[in-house]
Protein backbone atom coordinates (compact mmCIF):
# COMPACT_ATOMS: atom_id res chain seq x y z
CA UNK A 1 0.00 0.00 0.00
CA UNK A 2 1.38 3.41 -0.92
CA UNK A 3 1.93 6.04 1.75
CA UNK A 4 -0.65 8.29 0.07
CA UNK A 5 -3.25 5.54 0.13
CA UNK A 6 -2.48 4.57 3.72
CA UNK A 7 -2.72 8.13 4.94
CA UNK A 8 -5.90 8.74 2.91
CA UNK A 9 -4.23 11.66 1.12
CA UNK A 10 -5.41 12.97 -2.26
CA UNK A 11 -3.54 11.42 -5.20
CA UNK A 12 -5.29 13.14 -8.11
CA UNK A 13 -6.83 16.48 -8.74
CA UNK A 14 -10.28 14.92 -8.61
CA UNK A 15 -9.89 13.90 -4.98
CA UNK A 16 -8.37 17.10 -3.62
CA UNK A 17 -11.67 18.74 -2.73
CA UNK A 18 -13.05 15.93 -0.48
CA UNK A 19 -9.78 15.68 1.44
CA UNK A 20 -9.62 19.40 1.97
CA UNK A 21 -13.29 19.47 2.92
CA UNK A 22 -12.63 16.83 5.57
CA UNK A 23 -9.76 18.87 6.97
CA UNK A 24 -11.93 21.99 7.04
CA UNK A 25 -14.75 20.17 8.84
CA UNK A 26 -12.39 18.69 11.43
CA UNK A 27 -10.80 22.11 11.95
CA UNK A 28 -14.26 23.58 12.55
CA UNK A 29 -15.00 20.78 15.02
CA UNK A 30 -11.79 21.62 16.89
CA UNK A 31 -12.59 25.33 16.91
CA UNK A 32 -16.12 24.59 18.08
CA UNK A 33 -14.83 22.45 20.94
CA UNK A 34 -12.48 25.20 22.08
CA UNK A 35 -15.26 27.80 21.78
CA UNK A 36 -17.59 25.71 23.96
CA UNK A 37 -14.78 25.17 26.46
CA UNK A 38 -14.01 28.87 26.79
CA UNK A 39 -17.72 29.60 27.20
CA UNK A 40 -17.99 26.96 29.93
CA UNK A 41 -15.25 28.56 32.02
CA UNK A 42 -17.38 31.56 32.90
CA UNK A 43 -20.31 29.30 33.74
CA UNK A 44 -18.38 27.18 36.26
CA UNK A 45 -18.81 28.33 39.86
CA UNK A 46 -16.28 26.59 42.17
CA UNK A 47 -18.31 27.58 45.24
CA UNK A 48 -20.98 25.07 44.13
CA UNK A 49 -18.53 22.19 44.10
CA UNK A 50 -19.47 18.90 45.75
CA UNK A 51 -17.39 15.83 46.60
CA UNK A 52 -17.51 14.86 42.92
CA UNK A 53 -14.99 17.62 42.33
CA UNK A 54 -14.65 19.66 39.15
CA UNK A 55 -17.24 17.63 37.25
CA UNK A 56 -19.96 18.87 39.63
CA UNK A 57 -19.59 22.52 38.55
CA UNK A 58 -18.86 22.45 34.81
CA UNK A 59 -21.88 22.91 32.49
CA UNK A 60 -23.01 20.49 29.80
CA UNK A 61 -21.21 22.41 27.07
CA UNK A 62 -17.91 21.55 28.79
CA UNK A 63 -18.67 17.85 28.33
CA UNK A 64 -19.82 18.56 24.78
CA UNK A 65 -16.45 20.14 24.03
CA UNK A 66 -14.72 16.94 25.19
CA UNK A 67 -17.09 14.86 23.06
CA UNK A 68 -16.28 16.96 19.99
CA UNK A 69 -12.55 16.60 20.63
CA UNK A 70 -12.92 12.83 21.05
CA UNK A 71 -15.00 12.51 17.87
CA UNK A 72 -12.72 14.67 15.73
CA UNK A 73 -9.55 13.03 16.99
CA UNK A 74 -10.94 9.50 16.56
CA UNK A 75 -11.99 10.26 13.00
CA UNK A 76 -8.53 11.60 12.22
CA UNK A 77 -6.94 8.41 13.50
CA UNK A 78 -9.34 5.99 11.83
CA UNK A 79 -8.98 7.78 8.48
CA UNK A 80 -5.21 7.89 8.90
CA UNK A 81 -4.97 11.67 8.70
CA UNK A 82 -1.85 11.89 10.85
CA UNK A 83 0.21 14.39 8.88
CA UNK A 84 0.12 18.12 9.46
CA UNK A 85 -0.61 20.03 12.65
CA UNK A 86 -4.29 19.07 13.11
CA UNK A 87 -3.80 15.87 15.21
CA UNK A 88 -1.29 17.69 17.42
CA UNK A 89 -3.72 20.58 17.84
CA UNK A 90 -6.38 18.14 19.02
CA UNK A 91 -3.98 16.75 21.64
CA UNK A 92 -3.01 20.26 22.73
CA UNK A 93 -6.70 21.18 23.00
CA UNK A 94 -7.33 18.09 25.13
CA UNK A 95 -4.55 19.14 27.51
CA UNK A 96 -5.95 22.67 27.73
CA UNK A 97 -9.46 21.46 28.50
CA UNK A 98 -8.33 18.96 31.15
CA UNK A 99 -5.35 20.73 32.71
CA UNK A 100 -6.02 24.45 32.22
CA UNK A 101 -9.61 24.46 33.44
CA UNK A 102 -8.82 24.17 37.18
CA UNK A 103 -6.27 27.03 37.35
CA UNK A 104 -8.52 29.29 35.29
CA UNK A 105 -11.75 28.53 37.16
CA UNK A 106 -10.24 28.36 40.65
CA UNK A 107 -7.97 31.38 40.24
CA UNK A 108 -5.40 30.20 42.81
CA UNK A 109 -2.62 27.66 43.11
CA UNK A 110 -4.09 24.18 43.59
CA UNK A 111 -2.84 21.54 46.07
CA UNK A 112 -1.46 22.20 49.53
CA UNK A 113 1.76 20.42 48.49
CA UNK A 114 2.42 23.06 45.84
CA UNK A 115 2.29 25.71 48.59
CA UNK A 116 4.73 23.64 50.70
CA UNK A 117 7.08 23.51 47.72
CA UNK A 118 6.98 27.30 47.59
CA UNK A 119 7.94 27.18 51.27
CA UNK A 120 11.21 25.42 50.42
CA UNK A 121 11.89 28.01 47.71
CA UNK A 122 11.19 30.72 50.28
CA UNK A 123 13.58 29.03 52.73
CA UNK A 124 16.38 28.94 50.12
CA UNK A 125 15.79 32.59 49.25
CA UNK A 126 16.03 33.63 52.90
CA UNK A 127 18.92 31.39 53.97
CA UNK A 128 20.86 30.92 50.73
CA UNK A 129 20.71 27.13 50.94
CA UNK A 130 18.70 24.21 52.29
CA UNK A 131 19.05 22.65 55.73
CA UNK A 132 19.88 18.98 55.13
CA UNK A 133 19.30 18.20 58.81
CA UNK A 134 15.83 19.76 58.90
CA UNK A 135 13.36 17.69 60.89
CA UNK A 136 10.35 18.87 58.90
CA UNK A 137 9.91 18.59 55.12
CA UNK A 138 13.27 16.84 55.33
CA UNK A 139 13.02 15.07 51.97
CA UNK A 140 12.63 18.39 50.17
CA UNK A 141 15.81 19.70 51.80
CA UNK A 142 17.74 16.61 50.74
CA UNK A 143 16.46 16.54 47.14
CA UNK A 144 16.30 20.29 46.44
CA UNK A 145 17.00 20.40 42.69
CA UNK A 146 13.70 21.94 41.56
CA UNK A 147 13.52 24.32 44.52
CA UNK A 148 17.09 25.56 44.13
CA UNK A 149 16.56 26.33 40.43
CA UNK A 150 13.25 28.05 41.15
CA UNK A 151 14.81 30.13 43.93
CA UNK A 152 17.66 31.15 41.62
CA UNK A 153 15.17 32.25 38.92
CA UNK A 154 13.03 34.11 41.45
CA UNK A 155 16.10 35.94 42.78
CA UNK A 156 17.09 36.96 39.27
CA UNK A 157 13.69 38.62 38.82
CA UNK A 158 13.55 39.98 42.37
CA UNK A 159 10.33 38.22 43.39
CA UNK A 160 9.43 36.27 46.53
CA UNK A 161 8.46 32.63 46.37
CA UNK A 162 4.83 33.34 47.27
CA UNK A 163 4.62 35.82 44.38
CA UNK A 164 5.19 32.92 41.98
CA UNK A 165 1.91 31.25 42.94
CA UNK A 166 -0.26 32.99 40.29
CA UNK A 167 2.17 31.83 37.59
CA UNK A 168 2.88 28.35 38.92
CA UNK A 169 -0.81 27.53 39.05
CA UNK A 170 -0.49 27.00 35.28
CA UNK A 171 2.27 24.42 35.68
CA UNK A 172 -0.08 21.47 34.85
CA UNK A 173 -0.97 22.51 31.28
CA UNK A 174 2.60 23.67 30.56
CA UNK A 175 4.16 20.52 31.97
CA UNK A 176 1.60 18.25 30.28
CA UNK A 177 2.30 19.84 26.89
CA UNK A 178 6.03 19.21 27.37
CA UNK A 179 5.45 15.64 28.56
CA UNK A 180 3.14 14.96 25.60
CA UNK A 181 5.74 16.23 23.13
CA UNK A 182 8.43 14.03 24.72
CA UNK A 183 6.04 11.08 24.81
CA UNK A 184 5.30 11.31 21.09
CA UNK A 185 9.03 11.17 20.37
CA UNK A 186 9.35 8.14 22.64
CA UNK A 187 6.51 6.10 21.13
CA UNK A 188 7.64 6.88 17.60
CA UNK A 189 10.74 4.86 18.44
CA UNK A 190 8.52 1.79 18.94
CA UNK A 191 6.40 1.79 15.77
CA UNK A 192 6.34 2.97 12.16
CA UNK A 193 2.55 3.45 12.21
CA UNK A 194 1.94 7.20 12.78
CA UNK A 195 -1.56 6.54 14.16
CA UNK A 196 -0.26 4.53 17.10
CA UNK A 197 1.84 7.26 18.83
CA UNK A 198 -0.92 9.85 18.44
CA UNK A 199 -3.66 7.57 19.79
CA UNK A 200 -1.39 6.43 22.59
CA UNK A 201 -0.74 10.08 23.47
CA UNK A 202 -4.48 10.73 23.96
CA UNK A 203 -4.80 7.68 26.18
CA UNK A 204 -1.60 8.54 28.07
CA UNK A 205 -2.83 12.07 28.81
CA UNK A 206 -6.15 10.82 30.13
CA UNK A 207 -4.98 7.61 31.84
CA UNK A 208 -2.24 9.34 33.83
CA UNK A 209 -4.63 10.80 36.39
CA UNK A 210 -2.30 10.47 39.40
CA UNK A 211 -1.95 14.26 39.60
CA UNK A 212 1.81 14.77 39.58
CA UNK A 213 1.88 17.47 36.92
CA UNK A 214 1.71 20.41 39.32
CA UNK A 215 4.72 22.36 40.62
CA UNK A 216 6.47 19.37 42.14
CA UNK A 217 9.76 17.44 41.96
CA UNK A 218 7.85 14.39 40.74
CA UNK A 219 6.27 16.27 37.85
CA UNK A 220 9.53 17.58 36.44
CA UNK A 221 11.36 14.32 37.13
CA UNK A 222 8.67 12.45 35.18
CA UNK A 223 9.23 14.77 32.21
CA UNK A 224 12.98 14.09 32.40
CA UNK A 225 12.27 10.35 32.59
CA UNK A 226 10.18 10.40 29.40
CA UNK A 227 12.86 12.43 27.60
CA UNK A 228 15.52 9.97 28.78
CA UNK A 229 13.61 7.00 27.42
CA UNK A 230 13.26 8.77 24.09
CA UNK A 231 17.03 9.30 23.97
CA UNK A 232 17.76 5.71 25.02
CA UNK A 233 15.48 4.28 22.33
CA UNK A 234 16.57 6.83 19.73
CA UNK A 235 20.02 8.34 19.22
CA UNK A 236 21.59 6.38 22.10
CA UNK A 237 20.11 3.02 21.19
CA UNK A 238 22.87 0.46 20.83
CA UNK A 239 21.52 -0.99 17.59
CA UNK A 240 20.92 2.40 15.98
CA UNK A 241 22.69 3.12 12.73
CA UNK A 242 25.71 5.45 12.96
CA UNK A 243 24.81 9.11 12.76
CA UNK A 244 25.73 10.82 9.47
CA UNK A 245 26.87 13.86 11.45
CA UNK A 246 30.15 12.23 12.38
CA UNK A 247 29.04 11.31 15.90
CA UNK A 248 28.45 14.83 17.21
CA UNK A 249 24.70 14.31 17.65
CA UNK A 250 25.40 11.11 19.57
CA UNK A 251 27.83 12.88 21.88
CA UNK A 252 25.32 15.67 22.42
CA UNK A 253 22.53 13.19 23.16
CA UNK A 254 24.79 11.35 25.60
CA UNK A 255 25.65 14.58 27.41
CA UNK A 256 21.98 15.56 27.63
CA UNK A 257 21.12 12.12 29.01
CA UNK A 258 23.74 12.36 31.73
CA UNK A 259 22.65 15.87 32.70
CA UNK A 260 19.04 14.64 32.95
CA UNK A 261 20.09 11.67 35.08
CA UNK A 262 21.86 14.00 37.51
CA UNK A 263 18.86 16.34 37.51
CA UNK A 264 16.54 13.46 38.45
CA UNK A 265 18.93 12.22 41.15
CA UNK A 266 19.08 15.58 42.94
CA UNK A 267 15.38 16.37 42.50
CA UNK A 268 13.35 13.35 43.59
CA UNK A 269 13.71 10.29 45.80
CA UNK A 270 11.83 7.66 43.80
CA UNK A 271 12.33 8.53 40.14
CA UNK A 272 16.08 7.72 40.13
CA UNK A 273 15.23 4.15 41.11
CA UNK A 274 12.90 3.89 38.14
CA UNK A 275 15.56 5.38 35.86
CA UNK A 276 18.02 2.75 37.06
CA UNK A 277 15.47 -0.05 36.59
CA UNK A 278 14.61 1.12 33.07
CA UNK A 279 18.25 1.55 32.07
CA UNK A 280 18.88 -1.89 33.53
CA UNK A 281 16.27 -3.67 31.41
CA UNK A 282 17.49 -1.86 28.30
CA UNK A 283 21.07 -2.82 29.11
CA UNK A 284 20.19 -6.47 29.72
CA UNK A 285 18.24 -6.45 26.46
CA UNK A 286 21.33 -5.11 24.65
CA UNK A 287 19.46 -1.97 23.66
CA UNK A 288 21.73 0.39 25.57
CA UNK A 289 25.39 0.68 26.51
CA UNK A 290 26.09 -0.30 30.15
CA UNK A 291 27.87 3.04 30.55
CA UNK A 292 24.54 4.73 31.37
CA UNK A 293 23.67 2.14 33.99
CA UNK A 294 27.03 2.62 35.71
CA UNK A 295 26.67 6.39 35.53
CA UNK A 296 23.15 6.34 37.01
CA UNK A 297 24.18 3.96 39.81
CA UNK A 298 27.21 6.05 40.72
CA UNK A 299 25.22 9.31 40.63
CA UNK A 300 22.53 7.82 42.86
CA UNK A 301 24.99 6.33 45.36
CA UNK A 302 26.99 9.54 45.59
CA UNK A 303 23.85 11.55 46.29
CA UNK A 304 22.56 9.11 48.89
CA UNK A 305 25.93 9.01 50.64
CA UNK A 306 26.60 12.75 50.43
CA UNK A 307 23.80 15.07 49.32
CA UNK A 308 21.00 13.23 51.12
CA UNK A 309 23.12 11.52 53.77
CA UNK A 310 21.36 13.08 56.82
CA UNK A 311 17.97 11.95 55.55
CA UNK A 312 19.22 8.47 54.62
CA UNK A 313 20.89 7.91 57.98
CA UNK A 314 17.75 8.90 59.87
CA UNK A 315 15.24 6.98 57.74
CA UNK A 316 17.10 3.95 56.39
CA UNK A 317 16.08 1.62 59.22
CA UNK A 318 12.36 2.34 58.80
CA UNK A 319 12.59 2.13 55.01
CA UNK A 320 14.38 -1.22 55.11
CA UNK A 321 11.84 -2.54 57.58
CA UNK A 322 8.98 -1.59 55.24
CA UNK A 323 10.51 -3.20 52.13
CA UNK A 324 8.34 -5.99 50.79
CA UNK A 325 5.26 -4.99 52.80
CA UNK A 326 2.57 -4.57 50.16
CA UNK A 327 0.15 -3.11 52.70
CA UNK A 328 2.58 -0.22 53.21
CA UNK A 329 2.88 0.36 49.47
CA UNK A 330 -0.91 0.58 49.12
CA UNK A 331 -1.85 2.25 52.41
CA UNK A 332 -2.85 5.51 50.71
CA UNK A 333 -5.55 3.81 48.66
CA UNK A 334 -8.88 5.20 49.81
CA UNK A 335 -11.34 3.02 51.67
CA UNK A 336 -14.57 3.75 49.84
CA UNK A 337 -16.58 2.73 52.87
CA UNK A 338 -15.19 5.57 55.01
CA UNK A 339 -15.65 8.49 52.60
CA UNK A 340 -18.72 10.36 51.40
CA UNK A 341 -20.92 8.76 48.76
CA UNK A 342 -19.88 11.22 46.06
CA UNK A 343 -16.21 10.85 46.92
CA UNK A 344 -16.64 7.08 46.70
CA UNK A 345 -18.23 7.45 43.27
CA UNK A 346 -15.32 9.54 42.01
CA UNK A 347 -12.83 6.99 43.37
CA UNK A 348 -14.61 4.07 41.71
CA UNK A 349 -14.76 5.83 38.33
CA UNK A 350 -11.02 6.48 38.59
CA UNK A 351 -10.41 2.81 39.33
CA UNK A 352 -12.66 1.84 36.42
CA UNK A 353 -10.58 4.06 34.14
CA UNK A 354 -7.37 2.40 35.32
CA UNK A 355 -8.83 -1.09 34.89
CA UNK A 356 -10.14 -0.24 31.41
CA UNK A 357 -6.76 1.02 30.22
CA UNK A 358 -5.07 -2.05 31.67
CA UNK A 359 -7.54 -4.47 30.01
CA UNK A 360 -7.26 -2.69 26.67
CA UNK A 361 -3.47 -2.83 27.02
CA UNK A 362 -3.52 -6.60 27.53
CA UNK A 363 -5.83 -7.05 24.55
CA UNK A 364 -3.75 -4.66 22.44
CA UNK A 365 -0.53 -6.44 23.33
CA UNK A 366 -2.02 -9.78 22.32
CA UNK A 367 -3.28 -8.32 19.06
CA UNK A 368 0.17 -6.90 18.31
CA UNK A 369 1.66 -10.32 18.99
CA UNK A 370 -0.89 -11.93 16.68
CA UNK A 371 0.19 -9.52 13.94
CA UNK A 372 3.85 -10.44 14.36
CA UNK A 373 5.08 -7.58 16.59
CA UNK A 374 6.83 -8.80 19.73
CA UNK A 375 7.51 -5.40 21.40
CA UNK A 376 10.08 -6.80 23.84
CA UNK A 377 11.36 -3.33 24.71
CA UNK A 378 7.92 -1.87 25.43
CA UNK A 379 6.97 -4.86 27.58
CA UNK A 380 10.22 -4.62 29.54
CA UNK A 381 9.72 -0.91 30.20
CA UNK A 382 6.09 -1.53 31.15
CA UNK A 383 7.15 -4.04 33.80
CA UNK A 384 10.25 -2.13 34.96
CA UNK A 385 8.41 -0.13 37.68
CA UNK A 386 6.97 -3.26 39.35
CA UNK A 387 9.83 -3.66 41.90
CA UNK A 388 8.91 -0.25 43.31
CA UNK A 389 5.95 -1.99 44.99
CA UNK A 390 8.52 -3.26 47.48
CA UNK A 391 9.14 0.34 48.57
CA UNK A 392 6.56 1.81 50.94
CA UNK A 393 7.11 5.45 49.89
CA UNK A 394 4.53 6.77 52.29
CA UNK A 395 1.87 4.40 51.00
CA UNK A 396 1.97 5.89 47.50
CA UNK A 397 4.14 3.29 45.74
CA UNK A 398 1.22 1.64 43.96
CA UNK A 399 0.19 4.97 42.43
CA UNK A 400 3.74 5.73 41.31
CA UNK A 401 4.11 2.28 39.74
CA UNK A 402 0.94 2.90 37.74
CA UNK A 403 2.15 6.34 36.71
CA UNK A 404 5.48 5.03 35.44
CA UNK A 405 3.77 2.15 33.66
CA UNK A 406 1.11 4.39 32.06
CA UNK A 407 3.21 5.41 29.01
CA UNK A 408 3.36 1.81 27.87
CA UNK A 409 -0.11 0.84 29.04
CA UNK A 410 -1.35 3.60 26.74
CA UNK A 411 0.83 2.33 23.89
CA UNK A 412 -0.59 -1.19 24.09
CA UNK A 413 -4.16 0.09 24.63
CA UNK A 414 -3.85 2.10 21.41
CA UNK A 415 -2.44 -1.00 19.70
CA UNK A 416 -5.81 -2.72 20.15
CA UNK A 417 -7.08 -0.40 17.41
CA UNK A 418 -3.91 -0.19 15.34
CA UNK A 419 -1.95 -3.43 15.82
CA UNK A 420 -0.42 -3.03 12.36
CA UNK A 421 -0.34 -0.34 9.66
CA UNK A 422 -2.99 -2.22 7.68
CA UNK A 423 -5.47 -2.58 10.56
CA UNK A 424 -7.92 -0.19 12.15
CA UNK A 425 -10.30 0.54 9.28
CA UNK A 426 -13.32 -1.62 10.07
CA UNK A 427 -16.78 -0.15 10.49
CA UNK A 428 -16.62 -0.55 14.28
CA UNK A 429 -13.21 1.08 14.73
CA UNK A 430 -14.45 4.67 14.86
CA UNK A 431 -17.29 4.27 17.41
CA UNK A 432 -15.17 2.06 19.67
CA UNK A 433 -12.20 4.44 19.60
CA UNK A 434 -14.51 7.41 20.11
CA UNK A 435 -16.11 5.77 23.16
CA UNK A 436 -12.72 4.93 24.67
CA UNK A 437 -11.39 8.47 24.09
CA UNK A 438 -14.55 9.98 25.53
CA UNK A 439 -14.64 7.67 28.56
CA UNK A 440 -10.94 8.17 29.31
CA UNK A 441 -11.25 11.97 29.18
CA UNK A 442 -14.41 11.98 31.30
CA UNK A 443 -12.95 9.46 33.72
CA UNK A 444 -9.90 11.69 34.09
CA UNK A 445 -12.14 14.46 35.45
CA UNK A 446 -13.36 12.20 38.24
CA UNK A 447 -10.01 10.57 39.00
CA UNK A 448 -7.79 13.65 38.81
CA UNK A 449 -10.22 16.34 39.94
CA UNK A 450 -12.49 14.39 42.26
CA UNK A 451 -10.85 15.86 45.37
CA UNK A 452 -10.81 19.45 44.19
CA UNK A 453 -13.28 20.54 46.86
CA UNK A 454 -10.33 20.30 49.26
CA UNK A 455 -7.50 20.82 46.75
CA UNK A 456 -8.90 24.12 45.51
CA UNK A 457 -8.43 27.22 47.67
CA UNK A 458 -10.41 30.45 47.58
CA UNK A 459 -8.66 33.79 47.34
CA UNK A 460 -9.65 34.72 50.88
CA UNK A 461 -8.23 31.43 52.19
CA UNK A 462 -4.94 32.34 50.53
CA UNK A 463 -5.06 35.91 51.88
CA UNK A 464 -5.84 34.69 55.41
CA UNK A 465 -2.99 32.18 55.34
CA UNK A 466 -0.59 34.86 54.06
CA UNK A 467 -1.58 37.13 56.92
CA UNK A 468 -1.02 34.37 59.48
CA UNK A 469 2.39 33.36 58.17
CA UNK A 470 3.46 37.00 58.12
CA UNK A 471 2.46 37.99 61.68
CA UNK A 472 3.07 34.76 63.63
CA UNK A 473 6.39 34.96 65.55
CA UNK A 474 8.98 32.17 65.68
CA UNK A 475 8.09 29.43 68.12
CA UNK A 476 4.37 29.59 67.30
CA UNK A 477 2.00 26.63 67.46
CA UNK A 478 -0.40 26.48 64.52
CA UNK A 479 -3.39 24.25 65.13
CA UNK A 480 -5.05 23.34 61.82
CA UNK A 481 -8.24 21.58 60.92
CA UNK A 482 -6.23 19.71 58.27
CA UNK A 483 -3.19 20.35 56.14
CA UNK A 484 -5.38 20.80 53.08
CA UNK A 485 -5.14 24.58 52.85
CA UNK A 486 -2.47 27.06 51.61
CA UNK A 487 0.17 26.33 54.21
CA UNK A 488 3.89 26.35 54.99
CA UNK A 489 4.79 28.61 52.04
CA UNK A 490 6.70 31.21 54.10
CA UNK A 491 8.79 31.14 57.27
CA UNK A 492 7.64 27.55 57.69
CA UNK A 493 10.51 26.51 59.99
CA UNK A 494 9.35 29.01 62.61
CA UNK A 495 6.20 27.07 63.46
CA UNK A 496 4.99 23.77 64.86
CA UNK A 497 1.95 22.38 63.06
CA UNK A 498 -0.82 20.33 64.65
CA UNK A 499 -3.52 19.11 62.22
CA UNK A 500 -6.73 17.82 63.79
CA UNK A 501 -7.15 15.46 60.84
CA UNK A 502 -4.11 13.42 61.88
CA UNK A 503 -5.34 12.71 65.40
CA UNK A 504 -6.74 9.27 66.15
CA UNK A 505 -10.48 8.64 66.35
CA UNK A 506 -10.72 9.03 70.12
CA UNK A 507 -8.85 12.37 70.10
CA UNK A 508 -11.00 13.70 67.26
CA UNK A 509 -14.18 12.81 69.12
CA UNK A 510 -12.88 14.63 72.19
CA UNK A 511 -12.13 17.67 70.05
CA UNK A 512 -15.63 17.69 68.58
CA UNK A 513 -17.17 17.25 72.04
CA UNK A 514 -15.08 19.90 73.81
CA UNK A 515 -13.09 21.92 71.25
CA UNK A 516 -12.59 24.91 73.53
CA UNK A 517 -11.16 22.77 76.32
CA UNK A 518 -8.85 20.69 74.12
CA UNK A 519 -7.49 23.63 72.13
CA UNK A 520 -7.05 25.71 75.25
CA UNK A 521 -4.94 22.92 76.77
CA UNK A 522 -2.81 22.63 73.64
CA UNK A 523 -2.35 26.35 73.02
CA UNK A 524 -1.42 27.25 76.61
CA UNK A 525 1.55 24.91 76.63
CA UNK A 526 4.57 27.00 77.80
CA UNK A 527 6.71 25.69 74.94
CA UNK A 528 5.05 28.07 72.51
CA UNK A 529 5.73 31.77 72.18
CA UNK A 530 2.31 32.15 70.64
CA UNK A 531 -0.48 29.94 69.30
CA UNK A 532 -3.14 30.26 66.60
CA UNK A 533 -5.97 28.05 65.39
CA UNK A 534 -6.84 28.28 61.69
CA UNK A 535 -10.01 26.75 60.24
CA UNK A 536 -10.84 27.00 56.53
CA UNK A 537 -13.39 25.85 54.00
CA UNK A 538 -10.89 23.46 52.34
CA UNK A 539 -10.06 21.89 55.70
CA UNK A 540 -13.76 21.34 56.32
CA UNK A 541 -14.10 19.71 52.89
CA UNK A 542 -11.19 17.39 53.64
CA UNK A 543 -12.54 16.35 57.03
CA UNK A 544 -16.07 15.78 55.77
CA UNK A 545 -14.89 13.78 52.75
CA UNK A 546 -12.78 11.71 55.14
CA UNK A 547 -15.79 10.77 57.24
CA UNK A 548 -16.38 13.61 59.73
CA UNK A 549 -20.14 13.69 60.42
CA UNK A 550 -21.94 16.66 58.83
CA UNK A 551 -22.28 19.54 61.24
CA UNK A 552 -19.32 18.65 63.48
CA UNK A 553 -16.99 21.21 61.91
CA UNK A 554 -19.55 24.03 62.14
CA UNK A 555 -20.39 23.05 65.72
CA UNK A 556 -16.70 23.21 66.63
CA UNK A 557 -16.42 26.69 65.11
CA UNK A 558 -19.53 27.94 66.87
CA UNK A 559 -18.30 26.74 70.26
CA UNK A 560 -15.01 28.57 69.75
CA UNK A 561 -16.82 31.74 68.71
CA UNK A 562 -18.88 31.62 71.91
CA UNK A 563 -15.98 30.72 74.20
CA UNK A 564 -14.50 33.50 76.40
CA UNK A 565 -11.12 31.79 76.10
CA UNK A 566 -10.69 32.56 72.39
CA UNK A 567 -10.59 35.66 70.27
CA UNK A 568 -11.37 35.73 66.55
CA UNK A 569 -8.43 37.71 65.17
CA UNK A 570 -9.18 37.39 61.46
CA UNK A 571 -12.22 36.15 59.57
CA UNK A 572 -13.50 35.89 56.04
CA UNK A 573 -16.25 33.88 54.41
CA UNK A 574 -13.96 30.87 54.00
CA UNK A 575 -11.35 31.14 56.76
CA UNK A 576 -11.14 32.01 60.44
CA UNK A 577 -8.17 32.43 62.77
CA UNK A 578 -8.54 32.14 66.53
CA UNK A 579 -6.13 33.18 69.25
CA UNK A 580 -6.22 32.88 73.03
CA UNK A 581 -7.53 35.90 74.87
CA UNK A 582 -4.57 38.07 75.87
CA UNK A 583 -5.16 37.70 79.60
CA UNK A 584 -5.11 33.90 79.57
CA UNK A 585 -2.11 32.30 81.32
CA UNK A 586 -0.12 29.48 79.81
CA UNK A 587 -1.24 26.47 81.77
CA UNK A 588 0.54 23.74 79.87
CA UNK A 589 -0.71 20.25 79.21
CA UNK A 590 -0.62 17.28 76.90
CA UNK A 591 0.20 18.04 73.29
CA UNK A 592 0.69 15.44 70.57
CA UNK A 593 4.10 15.56 68.92
CA UNK A 594 3.66 17.13 65.49
CA UNK A 595 5.56 19.16 62.95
Amino acid sequence: MSQAAEMDLPTTSGTVAPARLGTIILTIVLAGALFLWTRSLGMSDPDRMTDLGLVSIVPSIFHLSIALLAAGFSWLMIRGRTSGPLPLLYLAALILVLAATPPIVYGTLRYSWAWKHLGIVDYIQRHGSVDRTASFLAAYHNWPGLFAVTAWIADRFGVRAVDLAPILRFTPPALDLAICAAYLQLIRRLTDDPRLPLTAAWLFITANWIGQDYFSPQGFSFLFYIILLGLFLGPLRRTAAPSPSGGFSGVLASAVAMVLIVAVVVTHQLTPLLVILSIGVLTVGRRLSPVYLFFALIAQLLWLLWGAAPFVIERIHDELAAIGTLSEATSKMANVGTVSAERGQAIMIGRALTATIALFAVAGGLRRLWNGFFDYTAVALLLAPAPLLLVAYGGEAVFRVYMFASPFLAFFAAALFFPSPAAGRTILSFPLLFLLCLFSATGFLFANNGKDREYRFTKDEVATAKWLYTIAPPGTLLVEGARSYPSQFANYENFTYLPISEEDHAARREIVTDPAGVFYRWMTDPRWNDAFLILTRSQKAYLQASGMPPGDFDRMENILLASPRFHLVRASSNARIFRLQADRPRAGGYLPSRR
